[in-house]
């Protein structure tokens, strides 16, 4: 008020001073009311576009990876697998992704079975990508050597690997998307024993695979009370099983198990009738597939083996499955395909729940908790090592096409 005082003519009426004085002090509080509005405005236009970004959802692509074998002797092994899993992914997509419209893509990459280049990969994804699971490996040397680079770096690892030693490590995410080997070795020596075969001879191959296969097979005789009359090996690249196999029919075993890829198992098949051998050829999931019939020719019929997933006409689920691959690939869909499909579809779901906090530690915790997925091998429920599923069937090749035997 003193300050507004001084300003005024001294001369000045008492009536004209207050009026002059109540002028000069609504002019004051405008310019006080002016900078207030000013600095708010200042304040707004700082502050309003940190807050917009901060409301936007992540439309970031959410990157998945995989290892795999497409090139090389098992590379037909990536292709049905990916084959599985890409028609998952391209059908979420289609319907708008995850996670408030997140598209998911999936980081390919070509290991061609060689744990090295494998190792060399996962770590390119968990580090370089920084993909937030993988699906590692086809072969089981391979997701074998990619485990602890995986679990180093927290990374989820999906596989459809076979080893038991993939679940015997201490992992906390390892994830097997099938059953372990030994169920299907377990269940076609089962099957063969109760049919009154007792006398088996083995064929296995040298990579972890086919080693593992022979010991599960060697175990469920054993289990049974027999021994093997005699077991051979060759190298997974072999395409003539001549001399073992004269050794092996040298001991008249009423059976023959191969434990080996499908191309090999195949040539062996072939090349063991043309050697006169008239028993029983049997194996695990590789014997069950239309790259073994096509590489055994006549010799297929009648093999008799175990498998996670036969029919493409079992129920409602496996038809709409077989459908949708079929169109979308222009073949129809074996076991290792419905394989990639089942994995595909657990992974996505945890990712779904995940969406409020999408770390590789939440995702993990997600996927353990799964346990009622009714999947196209049957119920996934994951124990903590990682072991979701425990079941095969028992199939025969029958007029050239892969058949179920009923219980």
């Amino acid at each position: 008020m003193r300050t507004l005082k001084r300003i005024l003519p001294t001369a000045m009426s008492e009536s004209d001073r207050q009026q002059r004085l109540a002028v000069l002090k609504a002019g004051a509080q405008f310019r006080r009311i002016a900078i207030l509005l000013i600095i708010a405005a200042i304040l707004s236009g700082l502050l309003l576009p940190a807050c917009g970004s901060a409301s936007q959802p992540n439309q970031e692509p959410i990157k998945l990876g995989w290892i795999g074998a497409l090139s090389g002797t098992n590379a037909i092994l990536g292709q049905w697998d990916t084959h599985g899993i890409e028609l998952v992914i391209d059908e979420v997509n289609a319907l708008g992704g995850v996670c408030g419209g997140r598209q998911l893509q999936l980081v390919k990459y070509d290991d061609a079975a060689d744990p090295t280049k494998s190792v060399a990969l996962a770590q390119k994804l968990s580090i370089q990508d920084q993909v937030l699971m993988a699906f590692a490996t086809t072969n089981s040397n391979t997701a074998l050597a990619d485990l602890p680079v995986f679990a180093k770096a927290q990374v989820p690892q999906m596989t459809q690997a076979s080893s038991a030693d993939l679940t015997a490590k201490g992992s906390g995410y390892i994830f097997r998307y099938t059953s372990v080997g030994a169920v299907f070795e377990s269940t076609v020596v089962d099957y063969l024993v109760k049919n009154g075969l007792n006398k088996f001879a083995i064929i296995s191959d040298s990579s972890t695979y086919g080693k593992g296969q022979g010991d599960y097979e060697q175990a469920a005789i054993h289990k049974n009370g027999l021994a093997s009359l005699i077991r051979e090996t060759y190298n997974i690249d072999d395409t003539d099983f001549t001399q073992q196999l004269n050794r092996i029919i040298s001991t008249n075993p009423q059976v023959l198990l191969i434990a080996g890829s499908e191309i090999a198992a195949g040539l062996i098949a072939q090349q063991a009738r043309q050697l006169g051998f008239t028993g029983q050829i049997a194996g695990g999931p590789a014997l069950g597939t239309p790259k073994f019939i096509e590489m055994a020719g006549g010799a297929a019929e009648g093999v008799i083996f175990s498998s996670p997933y036969i029919d493409n006409t079992i129920n409602e689920q496996a038809r709409d499955f077989a459908r949708r691959y079929q169109a979308k690939w222009g073949y129809a869909p074996e076991q290792h395909g419905a394989k990639g499909y089942d994995g595909a579809m657990i992974a996505i779901e945890a990712i779904k729940r995940s969406c409020h906090n999408l770390t590789r530690e939440e995702l993990t915790r997600q996927l353990h908790a799964t346990t009622d997925f009714q999947g196209l091998q049957g119920q996934f429920a994951y124990q903590d090592n990682g072991e979701g599923i425990s079941e095969a069937q028992i199939g025969i090749v029958k007029n050239g096409q892969l058949t179920v035997i009923p219980n």
